[in-house]
């Protein structure tokens, strides 16, 4: 009787504990991609580095804006640390991470109809990348976009490197416009 007690306990509790896996890690961290693999371009565009603030909802590694025109731009970097079977895996991958991202930006869940897809050759020719998504968000509230009225989401996404958020906060449509836009839009690449 003793002997069988022990062995469900055993098979209940010790079983798992002596052969439990280690954690998995997903196919992306958040960490910043090797400087070798993306660039930015912002001091010769006008734009001036300014401090992160640590964020409740979600870090960023860089902020960037200019003294003339009333935005933010900031970068968030998830490196690709495991390898795809296929295109369409490491996709449905890199859209979890997406939208999960998103929602943290934004406050409020985040779905697919809310994102423009790009994979055509422009993407490939500008950008260097093999998907560009955009999020155009008004009206959210949260310590990431602070008391911007609008954010404009780019993710970048690179098979084999990683993905690359660039947010960009600001408060009048017509800003959309300006070289300040074409300039943080623009100005980021990979290599």
């Amino acid at each position: 009787m003793k002997r069988g007690v022990f062995l469900v306990i055993f098979t209940l509790f010790g079983f798992n504990f002596i052969f439990a896996a280690k954690p998995i890690s997903g196919p992306f961290v958040e960490k910043e991609l090797s400087k070798d693999r993306y660039y930015i371009r912002f001091a010769e565009t006008g734009q001036d580095s300014v401090s992160v603030k640590k964020k409740e909802t979600q870090n960023y590694k860089y902020a960037f804006s200019s003294k003339n025109s009333d935005y933010e731009l900031r970068y968030i970097f998830f490196t690709q640390v495991k390898d795809f079977d296929s295109f369409k895996e490491y996709k449905e991958s890199a859209n979890l991470i997406t939208l999960d991202t998103i929602s943290k930006i934004i406050g409020e869940q985040a779905d697919m109809s809310m994102i423009t897809s790009y994979s055509d050759d422009d993407v490939k020719n500008e950008f260097k990348a093999d998907i560009l998504m955009i999020a155009n968000v008004e009206g959210a509230k949260t310590d990431y976009i602070e008391d911007y009225e609008y954010i404009m989401i780019s993710i970048f996404f690179k098979r084999g490197v990683g993905i690359v958020f660039q947010t960009i906060q600001y408060n009048d449509m017509n800003w959309l416009g300006t070289k300040y836009y074409q300039d943080s839009f623009y100005g980021f690449s990979f290599k």
